[in-house]
């Protein structure tokens, strides 16, 4: 399905203000911080899973952003049946015990609130928690490399779910209930997208993926390698027994630009940042005439940025 979901627009009933109507039955109060369930949909538990559909899309991870966004939208998805009145207390309604994902999520939250668990599919915060999978996939070029990034849930009996995926389940399992009862009418979320291999991202193969740390501040980070098998179709495992892998941290590498304007003859000097190829390849130069060869190669891609930036410095001394 879609990573997204939105909304086209909102029917809300005008009938008496705090009480979304429904056709045939009495109307339906939502208490607590929303006048009516259509605003507690749109206004809280819609933003909290899109702000976590969106986060997942970024190549930036670290700090456990994408945890605390999952954990935001978790929270939302489970504690709405507390403003509907026909889903409070229990035991629960028939359409919420039937929705499996619905079941795991209780889990999911409890842990998430209170911490480790002596029963329960989840055992304790811990055994949730994000994840970047690195998929292989070739082109004419040879291999390249896919990053995307996961929270994964890890139960007891050792199974992994995509905390995503089970979102979803819930919030289409939400949204199909409200529609039961005449809300929502004109909501539609959107088709699913289409499956295809992604292409190659960089020349290099290499799968673009920033990762931000805190000094002083314990740094984790869990890593899943996988290729496509062209013969199945399918995303198959790789075995990892007896692989080491290793990266390097570092801060980007910033080096000085000098470009002489043909037109005028001005000298222009810009300190750039390097793309992260681009310090990889600089951090294997040796010597100082490598460096200032690689910068004056450098030049022509950084051209209309060193433009931009003596444009913007003549006009501040003339004002």
């Amino acid at each position: 399905m879609a990573d997204q979901v939105s909304p086209d627009l909102l029917a809300r009933s005008r009938d008496h203000p705090g009480v979304a109507a429904v056709s045939g039955s009495s109307p339906l109060y939502c208490d607590l911080m929303f006048d009516d369930l259509e605003a507690q949909f749109f206004e809280n538990v819609l933003p909290a899973y899109n702000a976590f559909a969106e986060s997942l899309k970024s190549e930036s991870a670290g700090l456990n952003a994408d945890l605390r966004l999952g954990k935001d939208a978790a929270l939302a998805l489970f504690h709405l049946r507390e403003h509907v009145s026909w889903a409070k207390g229990k035991p629960w309604p028939a359409f919420l015990a039937a929705c499996p994902e619905y079941v795991l999520l209780q889990d999911i939250v409890n842990v998430l609130k209170h911490g480790a668990r002596r029963d329960g599919p989840v055992a304790k915060p811990t055994d949730i928690y994000e994840i970047t999978v690195m998929t292989d996939y070739e082109d004419a070029e040879g291999t390249y490399h896919h990053a995307e990034k996961e929270v994964t849930v890890q139960l007891r009996d050792g199974s992994l779910r995509n905390l995503k995926t089970v979102l979803r389940t819930v919030l289409d399992m939400w949204v199909a209930e409200f529609k039961a009862r005449g809300l929502l009418a004109r909501f539609e979320t959107k088709p699913p997208e289409l499956a295809a291999n992604p292409t190659r991202a960089t020349a290099s193969g290499a799968a673009p993926m920033n990762l931000t740390t805190l000094q002083g501040l314990r740094f984790h980070r869990s890593f899943r390698r996988q290729k496509f098998n062209y013969a199945t179709g399918k995303i198959e495992p790789i075995d990892i027994t007896g692989h080491t892998y290793q990266f390097s941290i570092y801060a980007p590498i910033e080096v000085d630009i000098v470009m002489i304007h043909n037109e005028t003859g001005q000298r222009i000097q810009a300190v750039v940042e390097l793309s992260p190829e681009e310090t990889v390849r600089y951090r294997q130069l040796t010597t100082d005439e490598e460096r200032k060869a690689f910068e004056q190669e450098l030049a022509p891609k950084y051209a209309r940025q060193l433009l931009r930036q003596a444009s913007q410095t003549s006009g501040s001394s003339e004002n």
